[in-house]
């Protein structure tokens, strides 16, 4: 292969994120932020009346010309996520555990759209018998060529619906998704539970509260009894309502992760910064769950994810 550049297209459900990527040194050199993500414009395409892959694809023809570079035919286009589900531009199948972290057996399509000037290559994504993930496998490959881990080791990739994937030696295990930010989201937008917290500076009482959240999810029997103790805490005033927002996050972050206290891990990698990083390390370090392992900053996750796409598209050329 001798392409000196790539088109990185992340297609989340929510978000659309293209990045012109030099090689070999994976150089971002331009960069655009969307929020055509594919459960918009799938539901955009249901009222449409246009085939299903064409309309996606002019979609992405008019975020890619909203950047104003004019690229070579030349250069392929790779899309990771969501563009790839049941309401994405094409519909490809999970590749099945146990599952190689070098991405080999990921199933990717590639073809030249009629029309459209760049060639797709399209990534699958993986299951498991009772959960699917499409893009964090991608990001996992990545990951994977960066570091390489060895032993029995966990990598916590936080977010709306927040991915633990076990990875023994060179084999993804086993994985699991939690609802943690949406949940989250929900109750502080739309439940009774809205006037009694409210977003401020994390500061010693907050992380107090954060901290009284995490050993809460694990002395209560049932989580949704402890989630009304946020309603309560406000009532009796036991804590102001940016401690409770910070309880709140503990309760739900502590449900997430109090079960890692019976795994037996070599290196636990929580794939974030700033104050995600912040609050996952602090929950582990309240539940007794040892963290030996390097930051990942955003900036590494984000190259994770450029050389997944890149190498599970070389491989498959090979």
């Amino acid at each position: 292969m001798h392409e000196s550049s790539f088109l990185s297209i992340d297609w989340g459900t929510t978000n659309l994120r293209i990045r012109w990527v030099q090689l070999p040194r994976f150089e971002v050199l331009a960069e655009h932020f969307s929020d055509q993500g594919v459960k918009k414009v799938y539901h955009l395409w249901l009222a449409s009346g246009i085939e299903r892959e064409a309309f996606f694809l002019d979609v992405l023809q008019t975020e890619l010309q909203t950047m104003g570079i004019q690229w070579s035919a030349k250069v392929k286009v790779i899309i990771s996520g969501m563009a790839s589900s049941s309401i994405g531009m094409r519909e490809l199948p999970y590749a099945s555990l146990p599952f190689f972290a070098n991405g080999h057996a990921l199933s990717v399509e590639k073809w030249q759209p009629k029309g459209f000037s760049h060639e797709i290559s399209l990534i699958s994504g993986v299951k498991s018998k009772d959960d699917v993930m499409r893009g964090e496998e991608t990001q996992l490959v990545g990951l994977y060529q960066l570091l390489h881990p060895a032993g029995n080791s966990l990598f916590i990739l936080p977010g709306t619906h927040s991915k633990h994937i076990f990875l023994e030696n060179d084999v993804i295990s086993s994985f699991h998704t939690f609802m943690t930010g949406e949940i989250f989201d929900v109750l502080s937008a739309h439940s009774i539970l809205n006037g009694s917290i409210e977003k401020g500076d994390f500061d010693s009482s907050a992380l107090a509260a954060f901290q009284k959240g995490v050993l809460m999810s694990v002395e209560k029997s049932s989580v949704l009894n402890a989630l009304f103790m946020v309603r309560t805490n406000a009532l009796f005033e036991k804590f102001s309502k940016n401690e409770n927002y910070y309880f709140l996050s503990g309760l739900l972050i502590g449900a997430e992760c109090n079960y890692l206290t019976d795994k037996k891990l070599d290196q636990i990698y929580i794939c974030s910064s700033g104050m995600l990083f912040s609050l996952y390390l602090e929950a582990a370090k309240t539940l007794g769950i040892s963290i030996s392992s390097e930051v990942l900053t955003d900036e590494m996750v984000d190259l994770a994810l450029l050389k997944g796409q890149w190498f599970i598209n070389k491989y498959q050329e090979e």
